[in-house]
């Protein structure tokens, strides 16, 4: 609102104020075409802001023509690929790392719809207590990152475990069901029989339907895809890693891995309590934290005292993409739709659940 006793002092001095009205067009829905039809609006002046992912096929046209209205920023959020490290195959620690040395995190990222950038870990970059970290790749480096599977660790401890041609199901709902047939593909190839199973479409009713089948632990699920939403810290990114997120033979479980260790708990607990006294060796605590999630899998260890092992992990940070242009005159005018999918609405929701994660998205 204006101050209506606000008088000018000096031109040179005071620049433009807020804008007298905001136009915000709610007009072209969730359709491939509406999407359009608001990117083209800024592209062409008509509008001055769409907030939402541009489509995957118009990011270079965005990053390249209009760099100067493009912003990409970075969304701390992972896509996950859950293993139920109760379930065989999956049970078996070996056949868990396997999975992590032979996925190929660049076709995950290609496959993914919306940009990200891959990682082998819990915590995102540019977040506290991130360091990189990466043992499931060939010829490990102390720079952290990826760089190409390595099928021959995989084969080998996939035949150690014994667990040759054993029958896998992925869960999927409709949005993710290119990434599941992928994974298919690759449980395949390292000797099991695989399948897809897609439980709802891309509404939100669709998608609801499907979480709540992956994380019922009744349903003892052995694997599943999905998108875990946005978290502030890494109290909550690790939340759903507690033993207390899981429950077993329950609707009411948040653990879909089902993972739970004595002494992963013990080092959140130190590194909650640093937090309020000490943030900075509170960050040096989550960095811990974070490589032991890791390395749980890497050395193949089992928490006896709580039947657990970790589940195997890779992560992409991602980013959303925002086509910007300069408010004209003391007017804004706002091109937007709302969100593709069904996951935004159900993300305050989920903010809790992280689970066994693959990705971060844009």
């Amino acid at each position: 609102m204006r101050n209506p006793s606000f008088r000018e002092w000096s031109r040179a001095a005071q620049p433009d104020g807020y804008p007298d009205t905001i136009d915000w067009s709610l007009s072209g829905g969730s359709s491939r075409a509406g999407v359009d039809a608001a990117v083209d609006a800024v592209e062409r002046g008509r509008a001055d802001l769409y907030n939402d992912q541009p489509p995957n096929d118009r990011m270079d046209e965005l990053t390249t023509r209009y760099t100067g209205q493009t912003h990409l920023w970075p969304y701390a959020a992972s896509f996950a690929m859950y293993l139920n490290t109760r379930v065989p195959p999956f049970d078996d620690p070996r056949v868990r790392r396997a999975v992590g040395y032979a996925v190929d995190r660049r076709a995950v990222q290609g496959l993914y719809p919306g940009p990200a950038e891959i990682g082998c870990q819990l915590l995102p970059p540019n977040f506290p207590g991130y360091q990189p970290y990466c043992p499931f790749t060939l010829d490990p480096s102390p720079a952290g990152a990826w760089t190409a599977p390595d099928r021959t660790t995989a084969a080998r401890l996939i035949k150690e475990s014994g667990t040759r041609g054993m029958n896998v199901t992925i869960w999927s709902y409709l949005g993710f069901a290119d990434l599941s047939r992928y994974f298919v593909r690759l449980l395949d190839s390292l000797g099991y029989h695989t399948r897809v199973r897609t439980l709802g479409d891309t509404s939100q009713a669709g998608f609801n339907k499907f979480y709540s089948y992956l994380v019922d632990s009744r349903h003892r699920a052995q694997m599943g895809a999905f998108f875990a939403p946005w978290f502030p810290s890494p109290a909550n990114a690790t939340s759903a890693l507690r033993c207390e997120a899981f429950v077993p033979n329950s609707g009411s479980n948040t653990n879909a891995s089902e993972f739970c260790s004595r002494e992963v708990e013990r080092r959140i607990k130190h590194a909650l309590s640093l937090q309020t006294t000490d943030p900075a060796k509170a960050g040096a605590a989550w960095a811990a934290v974070d490589r032991q999630i890791v390395d749980i899998d890497v050395a193949g260890r089992v928490d006896p005292a709580s039947q657990a092992a970790n589940r195997d992990e890779l992560h992409r940070r991602a980013f959303r993409a925002e086509v910007v242009e300069q408010q004209h005159g003391g007017t804004c005018r706002v091109g937007h739709q709302m969100p593709s999918g069904a996951l935004l609405p159900f993300f305050e929701r989920l903010q809790n659940q992280l689970l066994f994660l693959f990705a971060h998205p844009l």
